[in-house]
């Protein structure tokens, strides 16, 4: 059963619950500018794509590998409408934050970030494609692991990180704190801004220049978040909406699709587990 291009493929494996891959082939899908809360890292198999992240724009295509570190805004869309093909692996922030600590990287509790965003050398596009093909293939947990693990310490020799630091204005965060904890909720500028002790006018202003997004886009980034976890979980995509704060479902289709380039039932826990079932590898590289 193959798999049809322009359709996001998604795997992940409960033995190993801290990561997820995502495999797209033809894909002229765009993205809005939005986070994850993992570490993600991608290969672009082919085509060209502007990439955007940490308010740097590049172009990135075949042979390239992206780093996105958790919370930073981005989005990498195909250019001119062509299509492009590319597989990204996703990380739980808690679990690397661990690795880091175990090589010795770091004592802190938080997670170092990536310098680099991108990189065109060979031997890591070839390294993170080995991985993924061990990742879809059959094979004990233990292999899977160590395979991810060697990965990653060899990352992290390759590239320079650096200490998470703190947003420099406490009461943008406080803004931030507040609307990711009442994300689901009906908000409004007064309660944040009240929350946050912020006129309304400065908060528009510079919250975009802090965290990238209007407070809105920020609310929309932390419900699809929410989202994510509930489909992930097999709960329905009618009621993922309704307890997301969607207006109705066809709106949470939308903001889903502009946010992931995949529409809740490509991403659903169902999707992904009869595809799983039924042994459907992701395309090999050519």
């Amino acid at each position: 059963m193959p798999i049809a291009d322009n359709i996001p493929t998604f795997w992940r494996d409960p033995q190993l619950p801290f990561i997820e891959t995502r495999a797209v082939y033809g894909s002229r899908a765009c993205y809005d500018q939005h986070t994850h809360e993992t570490f993600s890292i991608g290969a672009v198999l082919s085509g060209q794509a502007q990439y955007w992240n940490q308010r740097k724009r590049d172009d990135t295509g075949r042979g390239c590998v992206v780093l996105i570190n958790p919370d930073d805004v981005h989005a990498c869309n195909p250019r001119a409408g062509s299509p492009w093909a590319y597989r990204m692996l996703f990380v739980e922030r808690a679990w690397l934050a661990q690795l880091q600590r175990e090589i010795g990287l770091s004592r802190h509790q938080d997670l170092q970030m990536f310098s680099q965003v991108q990189s065109h050398e060979r031997v890591v596009y070839d390294d993170l494609n080995r991985l993924f093909e061990r990742l879809w293939q059959p094979a004990a947990k233990l292999a899977k692991e160590t395979a991810l693990v060697d990965f990653l310490i060899r990352l992290h020799a390759q590239f320079d990180t650096v200490a998470f630091e703190l947003k420099s204005n406490h009461r943008l965060s406080r803004a931030a704190e507040f609307i990711a904890a009442h994300c689901l909720d009906d908000l409004g500028l007064a309660e944040i801004c009240q929350a946050a002790q912020l006129s309304r006018s400065y908060l528009i202003r510079a919250f975009r220049q802090q965290y990238g997004m209007t407070p809105h886009a920020f609310l929309l980034n932390q419900r699809i978040h929410h989202a994510q976890a509930l489909l992930k979980r097999g709960q329905a995509i009618a009621d993922v909406a309704f307890d997301c704060g969607f207006a109705d479902q066809a709106h949470f289709q939308r903001v889903f699709k502009r946010h992931v380039a995949a529409t809740p039932g490509q991403y659903s826990f169902r999707t992904y587990a009869k595809l799983f079932q039924l042994g459907v590898p992701p395309k090999t590289v050519l």
